[in-house]
């Protein structure tokens, strides 16, 4: 998959008409992969982006619950204050201005900002995590949306119907110290006690729910977006969709 987009050409006459691509999907489903390509290729094409990874450090939504994960990774940690926190609506927490300042460097910068997992998997699945209900999700959701508006925001979301085997390889595909953590950090949500998940069963039964959130979110997005279903079984069919979808030219 590392040469997906070595067909796309992008010119001065087809620029793409946004300031901020979001990139989401489940654990596995290619968020990475789409993101780090895309980004080379518009900035070998003659334009410029710039891609924030998921753990990157200086992620403009390097949100209270990143920082937290990135310093005590593959470690345990206390994870019952931070969930207090969030059900306290303590302002340590709060992401909101996070987006509003990202949204203005947005606008003043040149390149496109791509950002991976950080409009859904890093703040509304936590919400579904710590079970708040779901219009107050769906209503976040919106409040985020509409402060990126300025951005044009465009969403490209990699769902998947087969959640079991996309979360099975991404398993396989990495260490043991991770696996060890996601499942132990998980386990320790609301939302994995009341369901009693465990294990990879239990985080595969997540996945599936959460995926039924993701489907309606993208659904309800108001702005320009592009769903690649199932990309793992085409992967450049899923590309040609995205490129139409950000109108560029194929050579």
């Amino acid at each position: 998959m590392d040469d997906i987009y070595d067909t796309v050409l992008i010119t001065k006459e087809n620029m793409i008409d946004t300031k901020l691509i979001l990139v989401e999907g489940s654990i596995g489903s290619g968020k990475t992969t789409t993101s780090e390509n895309l980004t080379r290729k518009i900035n070998e094409s003659g334009s410029k982006a710039i891609w924030y990874h998921e753990n990157a450090p200086d992620n403009p939504l390097n949100t209270y619950m990143s920082r937290l994960l990135q310093e005590n990774y593959e470690r345990q940690f206390d994870l019952v204050s931070a969930i207090t926190k969030f059900h306290s609506h303590d302002s340590s927490v709060d992401t909101i201005p996070l987006w509003g300042t990202l949204a203005k460097q947005c606008r003043l910068r040149e390149e496109i900002t791509v950002i991976e997992s950080r409009f859904w998997q890093h703040e509304t699945m936590y919400w579904f995590l710590l079970e708040f209900d779901p219009t107050s999700i769906v209503k976040r959701q919106q409040e985020i949306a509409e402060i990126i508006s300025a951005t044009k925001p465009f969403l490209v979301y990699l769902g998947n119907d087969d959640v079991a085997t996309v979360i099975k390889n991404a398993f396989l595909t990495r260490p043991v110290e991770w696996q060890q953590w996601v499942l132990w950090l998980f386990g320790e949500f609301p939302y994995f006690k009341t369901h009693n998940l465990t294990g990879i069963d239990g985080f595969i039964e997540f996945y599936k729910a959460w995926n039924l959130v993701a489907d309606d979110l993208f659904k309800l997005y108001p702005y320009s977006k592009v769903e690649l279903r199932n990309p793992h079984d085409d992967w450049s069919a899923a590309t040609e969709k995205l490129n139409l979808a950000l109108e560029l030219v194929v050579a």
